[in-house]
């Protein structure tokens, strides 16, 4: 047992590194040695977030204890350093007491609000298995990014369906909404991630909630080309004629895309083509010189 180690972590022994300090003796020996410099944030963020393909991750019980560690090194930086991995809101270092385990309260809401956060870049990437570390050391599902993301929002939108899986299996909030409405449902829309999807309605995510600017996931996806999404958000509830603040409905933003396949299947499900926007203009208007597009107006009656 490491006598400074020890000290650091108030002479308690129960968040004592022994598996790291077993199984990766020189990691350790760095982390003491770099403690009390300026590269000590580069090298947790370098040890939990890894591009090299070669390195599968450490151990959960590993990761663990490194998280830990680098929570007890960012509790003890002065409040002006411009740059934390962590953030985290605390005393002194004197007067730092470890919890019994990684509580999300000692992340500051200041943390939370920086895109670079650990988790963040680790939702980002793909990395299930250090998110599964995080997630397991009790890290918060709920955080926010410098957007007012949710790990779950990330998720959604960079369609990483065992990611999704995973935070909605630690109970992230499927319904939260960032700063302009989104949900996470309307971040997986927006891109067509039909797995993402099928999980997140499977959780009772709000298939028809509009944000800010009336947009549903419905409106998104035909509004970015997703066919197949489409038909999956109105199999499952979506309202084909919900319209955006200013009239548009999903039928509208693919007529006016250009969008052939949307529109059909959009008029195969009923949806209602003599609907005007708040500008004056059908879909057969907005299509404008589209040919397929007018022909399938014309032949839906």
């Amino acid at each position: 047992m490491n006598l400074q180690l020890l000290q650091i972590l108030g002479g308690k022994t129960e968040h004592y590194p022994y598996e790291l300090e077993r199984t990766y003796p020189r990691i350790l020996e760095t982390i003491l040695q770099l403690w009390d410099e300026d590269k000590m944030d580069d090298y947790f963020l370098q040890l939990m977030i890894s591009d090299r393909s070669e390195r599968s991750g450490f151990p959960e019980k590993i990761a663990t204890e490194i998280m830990y560690l680098s929570r007890v090194h960012a509790a003890r930086q002065p409040a002006e350093k411009p740059r934390d991995i962590w953030k985290v809101s605390s005393d002194s270092f004197v007067s730092f007491t470890p919890h019994t385990k990684l509580d999300a309260g000692l992340i500051s809401s200041e943390r939370q609000n920086q895109p670079d956060s650990v988790l963040f870049a680790a939702i980002e990437s793909g990395k299930l298995t250090e998110v599964t570390s995080f997630l397991d050391a009790h890290s918060n599902t709920e955080i926010r990014n410098s957007r007012g993301w949710t790990p779950l929002m990330m998720a959604a939108f960079n369609g990483h369906d065992e990611i999704v899986n995973l935070l909605i299996r630690h109970h992230a909030a499927v319904n939260a909404i960032d700063p302009e409405g989104n949900s996470a449902l309307h971040r997986a829309s927006f891109n067509g991630y039909i797995r993402c999807e099928q999980l997140l309605i499977a959780q009772h995510a709000t298939v028809n909630a509009g944000n800010c600017f009336g947009w549903t996931p419905l409106i998104l996806s035909a509004a970015r080309n997703h066919p197949r999404s489409v038909a999956l958000l109105i199999n499952q509830g979506a309202l084909p004629d919900q319209t955006t603040q200013d009239g548009y409905t999903a039928l509208h933003k693919a007529a006016e895309a250009g969008y052939s396949d949307v529109v059909k299947i959009l008029l195969e499900h009923g949806a209602d083509k003599t609907l005007i926007t708040q500008h004056g203009d059908t879909a057969q208007k907005l299509a404008k010189n589209n040919p397929e597009i007018l022909e399938l107006l014309t032949q839906q009656g």
